[in-house]
């Protein structure tokens, strides 16, 4: 672990272009260039092949190798722990300060009472024994972990087309030839069961189910039937469509959503449905709580393509998924491999 990193305030030089290892950042895979009349605070200085590792949040695994820049001068949050030495290989201590074997020691280490305020304690995660093997046997062991990683990271790229394309056939679909709008009410049933007062309407109706006790949700909402389910988490108020076909319960909170098959289908109103979640959200009620009701629902306009494109969609849709299940089995075979590969790696016996 380095000491004496040393540190700068950006803000002293507000027209000069710093390379920023943020925890934003982070998640979105790399470094930014940054004024630094847009940074607030003092910041370490870190360089090139400092392994960094996250003591905030630390049950979310962030660990990255700082690289090269030309013509900036490096810093990162004080998030950071910041290791340097001539005696490991930057891309391996990576691998190991986010694997199976160092994770669970690493989040004994932390204090804190929960969410963003968790943080690790660098003088503890500094007692810390690892096993670090010789430079050149480092190099190997990093570049079958990084080929593993590359693997997957491949997987979620081909995840994330399949899902462009899907977004793509539904925007094609829903926009091709002007399909009328139409409100949600005139292709959809709401069913509902018991009943929460909480979302009251004028005229006595309740949009949604409510339990307070596990058993009850099987006993009083089961349906054996294909429907939709639009759920919300009701402090953000972020809602999800999902499809289900067969036997399901409805849970808190939750819509049961029938579909005139004659006009459409239940794979189209989904996609519908979730193209209009961010309207939903703003037109929710509530301030600590935030719910929808059947009127918000009823009135919101979807557009209605004819039921042989949606028939179409719909099909192309089931071909979509038998290559999305394919990758996903992949995906997960691969994760086993990889978290085997990390436990040979870091016992010496890979």
């Amino acid at each position: 672990m380095a000491k004496k990193l040393g540190s700068v305030d950006p803000s002293k030089f507000p027209d000069e272009q710093f390379d920023y290892y943020s925890i934003p950042a982070f998640d979105t895979g790399a470094s930014s260039l940054v004024a630094g009349s847009e940074i607030g605070s003092s910041k370490q200085i870190v360089q090139p092949g400092d392994v960094l590792l996250s003591r905030i949040v630390p049950h979310i695994r962030r660990a990255w190798v700082v690289r090269h820049n030309e013509g900036h001068r490096i810093i990162g949050s004080g998030e950071w722990i910041v290791f340097r030495s001539d005696r490991f290989f930057a891309p391996f201590l990576r691998h190991l300060l986010i694997s199976d074997t160092f994770h669970p020691e690493f989040m004994r280490t932390v204090s804190g009472v929960g969410g963003s305020l968790l943080r690790a304690r660098p003088a503890t995660v500094a007692l810390i024994n690892i096993d670090l093997p010789s430079l050149e046997e480092q190099q190997r062991i990093a570049a079958i972990l990084d080929q593993a990683e590359a693997l997957q990271a491949k997987r979620r790229q081909a995840l994330a087309k399949l899902d462009t394309l899907t977004q793509s056939l539904f925007l094609d679909l829903s926009t091709k030839g002007n399909p009328s709008p139409l409100s949600l009410k005139e292709i959809v049933t709401f069913k509902t069961g018991k009943l929460d007062s909480n979302a009251a309407e004028a005229n006595g109706r309740y949009p949604f189910f409510t339990c307070a006790k596990e058993d009850a949700y099987i006993n009083t909402h089961a349906f054996d039937q294909e429907a939709l389910l639009l759920a919300g988490n009701n402090a953000a108020g972020e809602y999800s469509v999902k499809h289900f076909k067969g036997k399901f319960n409805a849970y808190q909170r939750t819509y049961v959503i029938s579909v005139d098959e004659s006009q459409c289908t239940y794979e189209y109103v989904r996609y519908a449905l979730q193209s209009k979640l961010a309207e939903l959200k703003y037109q929710s009620k509530g301030t600590g709580t935030k719910y929808l009701t059947l009127e918000i629902l009823n009135r919101l306009k979807v557009p209605l393509p004819s039921i042989q494109g949606q028939q179409e969609f719909s099909s192309r849709l089931k071909g979509l998924g038998i290559q999305e299940a394919a990758i996903l089995k992949s995906d997960l075979q691969l994760k086993q491999l990889q978290s085997t590969l990390e436990h040979r790696a870091f016992r010496g016996e890979l």
